[in-house]
Formats: structure tokens, sequence, C-alpha cells
């Protein structure tokens, strides 16, 4: 890394200094820096069942995260690149789906979003890295609070191989519009995100079109939920097993 870091810095000469250190970043004596301007990050991925038998890197994850769900080691550092943004400061990280998608995170995103303007949430699917099978998602945050009602940038993308590049590209072209871009494996679009989400899951364009077309029709009546129409009542999960039980007998 010092190597290519260096071939990259002759184009800036002075006006640019590098530090490059290998440490365990979550270590209790490591101090992260503070009022940082652009802090850009791929942290480990490695989920709560991952480190069984590690008591030490779990308590470390749980105390960081202040959350006491099953939380995956990327979050500990989502919480610390927070904390060292500078206000006004941008964050950009490639995470795991399930902190933007799973309930279990849903106060770490409530948290997020006291301190951060969400700029740009994106899901990249299982493709983006050759050895990673994890569903890949991504965050731009900027440190202010964020603003109810304030566009974030959704880029939704099929789990198909190559579909995240061509949305990426078209994301870097359509950066300065405000058009809805609707194809078939990718869609970029303004949405608002808050708390009143369960999740920040990204969802097709068209998908959010005709799902705000089935809301208003509830809000008019012209159609009812299940709910409202039938008594739901989920079954016994595991069956009725003495059911199937044929008596000898017989």
């Amino acid at each position: 890394s010092n190597f290519v870091l260096n071939f990259e810095k002759r184009e800036w000469g002075d006006k640019m200094e590098l530090d490059v250190t290998h440490q365990d970043s979550l270590a209790p004596d490591v101090s992260w820096p503070s009022d940082v301007d652009i802090l850009l990050m791929n942290p480990p991925f490695l989920s709560w069942d991952m480190m069984r038998g590690q008591r030490e890197l779990r308590a470390r994850v749980t105390k960081i995260t202040g959350e006491t769900g099953k939380m995956n080691l990327a979050a500990a550092f989502l919480v610390k690149a927070c904390e060292s943004i500078k206000d006004n400061g941008v964050l950009g990280a490639v995470l795991p789906n399930s902190i933007l998608n799973d309930v279990a995170y849903k106060g770490l995103r409530s948290r997020l979003l006291d301190e951060m303007n969400l700029q740009l949430i994106g899901g990249l699917g299982s493709f983006v890295f050759e050895t990673v099978l994890a569903y890949t998602s991504m965050l731009v945050a900027k440190k202010q609070r964020n603003v109810a009602g304030a566009d974030t940038t959704v880029l939704w993308t099929n789990n198909v191989v190559g579909a995240a590049e061509k949305a990426l590209k078209a994301l870097r072209k359509s950066h300065s519009s405000s058009a809805v871009v609707d194809k078939a494996n990718y869609s970029i679009y303004k949405g608002s995100i808050g708390r009143e989400q369960q999740n920040w899951k990204p969802e097709k364009a068209r998908y959010i079109v005709e799902k705000a077309k089935l809301e208003r029709n509830l809000g008019h009546g012209l159609f009812s939920t299940v709910g409202k129409l039938f008594d739901i009542i989920q079954g016994v999960r595991t069956g009725a097993n003495r059911v199937f039980i044929i008596d000898q007998s017989l």
C-alpha cells in the first residue's frame, strides 16, 4: 500500500502527506483521529456467529456499538468512523447489507440519523468482491443532523453479475441530475430516509411507484388489507406433529 500511495502522491508533491499504520483499530488503547474531513472505509465483514469463540472481540463490538444484539464487526467500525468525522465532514463506507436492513440494527440506524445526513444508500448485491459471498451495501453521509424529508440518493441493483458495475457507472453520470433512472437491473432515484422506516433497504424504482399507488388506493378505500377482511392466526411453527402419527392399531 505504501508503494501504490507514494506512486499516486507524485502528482500532489508537498501538498499531500501519507501516514500508513498497521494496528488493531478496535483495541482499547488505540485512538482514532478526530475532526476528519473525509473518511472512506471498507471495514472487515465478520458476523456475530463467525466471532464464536472470540469472547473478547464480541465484548469490544458490544461496547463500541452500545447495542445488545448480534452485531457484525463492521458495525463497530461504522460507529468509530462517525465519531471521527468533524461537523460537515463526509463518511463513505462499504458495509454488509444487514446494517441497513436487519431489525437488530434499527437502534444503530436511529442513532446514525441523530448525527448524520444520509446522502446516498445503495445495495450492490453479492457479486462486488469475487471471494466474498456476503450481500454488500454502500453508504455516504454528511456530519449534520438528518433533515426530515431531505432527499437521499437511493441505488438499487439486481443481484446478478455485472449489475453493480453498470449501476455505479450510471450513478457517476447521474450525479448532477435528479431524473429517475430505472433499468432492468438497477435503479437510481431520490428518496426520504427517516426513523419511520423499519429498514433502509433500497428497492427498485418501479416498485416504489406501484407501492405508492397501492397506498393511495388504500387511503381512498378502494382496497382493503387482508387483516381487515379475515382473522389471521399464525399456526404452530413446528406443525401439529401428533396429527401425523398413525396409531399402530390401524
